[in-house]
């Protein structure tokens, strides 16, 4: 056994400076922008809405399903990817550290793959459009497993006290929240001037900046962690036992993927229900973001002075509360009301989203500190990397399920129930989620705060 680094002098040392905590958190800029783009356009690239199809637009797959579907199966390959690529970062020994050198080693080959995606071998419905782009996906998803999973890794390592963590995770959570408001003001603004391709190349340029930023930013030598001995199988199945992290992994998964299905159905429900042209549905994401980005600070206090599993598991039933009343949007009254409904409700979403941005990250650091106590190593990459694994799912279940919503049920403007049921759906998985999440343990450090 390794012996463990010494916390109090991390603690001891200089704080991050505001610089080193921009650089770091304005990574994450890089892979919302491009991560959004996926769930929120893919599907409407290859199978359009209702107006654009009117409009002329060709489908490229044969159905929303199998867009879904081409999405959940390019994540197949992050059951083995995340884990072993955070196995691999945490056994790393280099003059680099274990992070960085995987940081910068993936940034070409994500910008290349995620503009493949836009460029489909035909032009028309084709069998081979399906195959391409889940190939296309598989490799994606790795090259986003090689940047993500260490980068998100560096969390723990960089910052020694709750209050840094949580910090630097509502940092990284405003430049989530940014991230996704360009990547969807970009979609409504440029797709209907240069198309899915033209935008997707505009994203992609501006991601790339973003991605170099944590490289220029602090190192994991703030801590001065040892390499990981554990064999990758011993390592997998420490992470796997972990009654903590699984709760807290499969929390954050139903409040993410509840999210996610809403995005995935809303240019569609903008189009049918709402009376928007294609791509104007994605000027409604900024309305909850915004609003999110203001009750950042909020949240950050509550799970200062709370815990930040109390704080997570209010930001998820303020969520699905909001969820549930979506379903009634466009039931009543012409166009106008329901797009003032809908505006509403996005609004109101915001205290919840700024929950799901900002907490997550911070609560499982904590996590990753009681695992070195019990077992005298920092794997912080196969924490991150198992994360990755199951939150990705998220990332391909949630266009699978609103696809399925539509095709089976009704997605149009004359048979909207598909629709209708979105909010519905997305409230059911972040409620399945607040009430696994509310069995997570306190740490031994919060016991003075009043348990959910």
């Amino acid at each position: 056994m390794t012996n463990l680094p010494d916390d109090d002098a991390l603690s001891r040392r200089p704080p991050l400076t505001l610089l080193q905590k921009l650089l770091y958190a304005s990574g994450h800029f890089g892979f919302s922008v491009l991560g959004f783009g996926l769930v929120a356009s893919v599907r409407t690239f290859y199978f359009p809405g209702e107006k654009a199809l009117a409009g002329g637009a060709a489908i490229l797959i044969a159905s929303r399903s199998l867009v879904g579907l081409a999405l959940s199966l390019g994540r197949l390959t992050d059951a083995i990817n995340d884990p072993l690529i955070g196995y691999f970062s945490d056994r790393l020994r280099s003059r680099f550290g274990r992070r960085k050198p995987f940081i910068v080693g993936s940034i070409i080959p994500f910008i290349v793959l995620y503009l493949l995606v836009w460029f489909p071998p035909f032009g028309t419905d084709s069998g081979l459009n399906f195959a391409y782009l889940v190939s296309v996906l598989v490799l994606l998803y790795i090259a986003y497993t090689a940047y993500c999973g260490p980068y998100l890794a560096l969390l723990p390592e960089i910052a020694g006290t709750e209050q840094e963590r949580v910090s630097l995770a509502s940092l990284q959570g405003l430049f989530n929240v940014l991230g996704i408001l360009v990547g969807a003001a970009g979609g409504a603004v440029l797709i209907p001037m240069i198309g899915y391709p033209g935008t997707g190349i505009a994203l992609a340029g501006i991601a790339f900046v973003s991605f170099w930023l944590p490289v220029l930013g602090p190192g994991e030598g703030r801590r001065q962690a040892t390499a990981s001995a554990f064999g990758f199988r011993e390592a997998l199945l420490l992470t796997l036992r972990n009654k903590p992290f699984l709760v807290y992994v499969i929390g954050f998964l139903g409040f993410w993927t509840g999210l996610l299905t809403l995005v995935a159905n809303l240019d569609d429900i903008g189009q049918s229900l709402l009376g928007l042209e294609e791509g104007e549905g994605l000027y409604l994401v900024a309305l909850p973001l915004l609003t999110g980005m203001a009750c950042l600070p909020l949240a950050a206090k509550l799970a200062t002075a709370r815990g930040t599993k109390w704080a997570m598991v209010l930001s998820m039933g303020a969520f699905s509360v909001v969820m549930l009343l979506m379903v009634t949007v466009g039931m009543f009254g012409d166009e106008r009301t329901a797009l003032c409904q809908m505006a509403v409700l996005c609004v109101l979403a915001g205290p919840g989203v700024a929950g799901l941005f900002a907490l997550p990250y911070a609560l499982l650091a904590s996590i990753t500190d009681a695992d070195e106590r019990a077992c005298g190593e920092r794997r912080e990459a196969m924490f991150f990397g198992v994360q990755g694994m199951v939150l990705k799912a998220g990332w391909g279940l949630a266009p699978l399920v609103g696809g399925l919503l539509m095709d089976n049920l009704g997605g149009t403007a004359t048979h909207p129930l598909g629709l209708h049921l979105t909010g519905p759906v997305a409230a059911a998985f972040a409620l399945v989620g607040l009430l696994v999440l509310r069995t997570f343990p306190e740490p031994p450090d919060r016991e003075e705060h009043v348990a959910v």
